[in-house]
Order: C-alpha cells, then structure tokens, then sequence
C-alpha cells in the first residue's frame, strides 16, 4: 500500500487533482454514469452543478464543503480529510494507492487533519496557484502582509520539509522547484 498525500494552500487545485486522478482509470461510460450519479445528489441539495468543479464532486459531496463563496463565487473549501483508495492497473503491475487529500484552510480545525494527512503519506504532492506566487512577489518582503501571505501558501511545505523526505515530494516547474529549496532550507527546524 502506498499513500500519497495532496497538500497545500487553499484553492489551490488539491481537490480537483485528487478527483482527476480518481477517475483517471474510468471507463468513459463509468465515468458517465458516475458523474450523472453525481449531479442528481447534487440536483437533491439544490446545489448547481458547474462543468468547472466536475472532479472536484468526485472526491466530496459534503454540503458544508460544496457551499460557494459568494465573494469569489469558488466552490467551497475541503474541511476533513479525504481518503481515496484507487487501484492503479497496467499492464506491467497492480499498485494500491490510497490518496489522502487534506484541507488547504489555515484554522485550528483544519490544522490537525493537515498533520494527519502529512504524516500519513508516504509520498507528497505539493500544489500551489501560480496567481498565488505572483500576489506574494509583488508584495514588499519581509513586510507584514508578505510574511503573513508567505507563510499562507507554504506552512503546510514547511511541515513536510521539516518531518518528511523531501525527495519524496512531488513538484513541478523549475521555478517552483527552486522555490520550494529555498523555502526547505531557509525553514530547516
């Protein structure tokens, strides 16, 4: 068994990898028939179903989760954990693989299934908005809205840097790469 856990700021994407990977091994009509599934508990709850959060409905149907931020209009934020076992089948091997995706949220209660999550992976995907980073460079370093900003979008990181193998951590981008090092080693506990 392997476990790999989706990590990072919030509104990031973390939910909707998470559900992309899930159906990834879908047949095109289970996949269908999942999604239609799907949209009639949404139809139930009178939540509108959006083409944009399809796979994010894949991994959570809470109600508390799925309300809309009215100020963003986004979907709402993962509150708990979310464990997904998927069987990974080719035809060189059968890999069970659960996928933990935790909350991206900053709170007290979140914050425990952020730890739980971690250090229940053995693997980590860090995912991050890219409209996030650029918000941070233009942003006066070392002021106090950068260093509040900063540690928003890397706590999480710091925690696996600091308590896991970091290469084992999965990231993409070269800049982001570079990015995440630096974070590692200036954070180094």
């Amino acid at each position: 068994m392997n476990n790999i856990v989706i990590f990072g700021p919030v509104h990031s994407g973390k939910t909707t990898l998470a559900g992309f990977i899930r159906t990834y091994y879908m047949s095109e009509s289970e996949f269908k028939r999942e999604e239609e599934l799907l949209k009639e508990k949404l139809e139930e709850k009178n939540i509108l179903y959006k083409m944009s959060d399809r796979f994010t409905y894949f991994i959570s149907m809470d109600e508390d989760e799925l309300i809309r931020d009215s100020k963003n209009n986004l979907i709402g934020t993962t509150k708990r954990i979310h464990m997904k076992h998927i069987p990974h089948k080719n035809e060189y091997a059968d890999i069970d693989i659960t996928y933990i995706e935790t909350p991206g949220l900053n709170t007290r209660s979140t914050w425990k299934q952020k730890y739980q999550g971690i250090f229940i992976g053995e693997i980590g995907i860090f995912v991050i908005d890219i409209n996030e980073i650029l918000k941070l460079i233009l942003l006066e370093e070392n002021s106090k809205k950068y260093n509040s900003k900063f540690d928003e979008l890397f706590a999480s990181l710091f925690l696996w840097c600091s308590f896991k193998e970091k290469d084992k951590l999965i990231r993409k981008g070269k800049i982001l790469f570079q990015l995440i090092l630096f974070s590692c080693q200036i954070y180094q506990f």
